[in-house]
């Protein structure tokens, strides 16, 4: 009996601490996370219609406009996107590559004026040029299509032993190039685009090469040579994307400065051009020949001392 009143004595007398842990319901749920991607979404959307009405000119906000409300914004049967224009290109793309530089004027590109002309152009074009009278009827109805584009000025056709020559020429109020850049002016690119259906029509191989002036650029690992080939491959770039077969094309090449125009001017702005050559059966052919190798008879890579009579031996 002693024992057990002491011990309920002590559990009397005894203290005890109860820690409670109490769980807040404002801790972080992540919620915070999801408020935080809309307002940066937000913000990116809203820089983004800032640097667009920036970067365009009142007309060409109307030409957007008008393009985003002549579509659906549900369209069905494999319809291209809300955004796309004609040709599948984005309505920004179209706005961009339709603005020409400050220095030029409306009347130098081409025109809804001249689509007939051009599409009558275009219609003669055959499959095939190898005579001397078909590279001439070729280089006529190239020539009728650069005229009724209104850019005679910065593309020259000519007919040559190996084809037909198309000359892409700069100049200085009509620049085709970012200076000492393998950019091409908006200017260019609408011209190629423009071509760029003309030369799918024509089966010929071509040559597409790039060339510049005389201007050193202030780079010790890039020159003119880098600088003139890349321009070459920007130009088949565009055409590509436009139509003309990527398989249409048998070379690339830069020259630098090394074949310019205008000799006397090494600065001179026609130096500073994209050529295409259309090229015949021939000169395909013979543009193959220098690169495949050919065997070469026995008796023409014998030495001299071995095509000499051997000596009698002496008795």
């Amino acid at each position: 009996m002693s024992d057990n009143g002491g011990s309920e004595k002590k559990r009397k007398n005894s203290v005890i601490i109860r820690r409670i842990t109490r769980v807040s319901s404002s801790g972080h749920t992540g919620a915070w996370k999801v408020a935080f991607a809309d307002f940066a979404i937000s913000m990116m959307a809203l820089f983004l219609v800032l640097w667009i009405m920036g970067a365009t000119t009142e007309k060409e906000r109307q030409q957007m406009a008008k393009a985003i409300h002549s579509r659906q914004i549900v369209e069905l049967d494999g319809a291209s996107s809300l955004l796309e224009g004609e040709g599948g290109n984005s309505v920004l793309e179209e706005t961009e590559t339709a603005a020409i530089p400050d220095t030029e004027q409306e009347e130098d590109t081409p025109t809804s004026s001249t689509e007939e002309e051009n599409k009558e152009a275009l219609s003669r074009l055959a499959a095939w040029y190898e005579s001397q009278a078909q590279l001439g009827q070729l280089a006529t109805d190239l020539t009728k299509t650069i005229q009724a584009m209104n850019v005679s000025d910065s593309v020259v056709i000519e007919v040559v032993e190996q084809g037909v020559r198309v000359r892409f020429q700069d100049q200085a109020k009509k620049p085709l190039f970012a200076s000492g850049s393998r950019e091409l002016s908006r200017y260019f690119v609408k011209i190629l685009r423009s071509l760029a259906p003309a030369f799918a029509k024509i089966n010929n191989k071509v040559i597409i090469s790039g060339h510049s002036d005389a201007t050193p650029l202030n780079n010790a690992f890039y020159s003119n040579w880098e600088l003139s080939t890349e321009r070459a491959i920007a130009a088949r770039h565009v055409l590509v994307q436009n139509g003309m077969p990527s398989e249409r094309v048998l070379q690339l090449a830069g020259y630098a400065d090394t074949m310019p125009l205008q000799g006397k001017d090494p600065l001179d702005p026609v130096n500073r051009r994209i050529e295409m050559l259309i090229l015949t059966e021939k000169g395909e052919k013979e543009l193959k020949t220098m690169f495949k190798n050919s065997p070469v008879p026995a008796a023409e890579t014998s030495s001299p001392a071995a095509q000499a009579p051997a000596a009698e031996p002496k008795r």
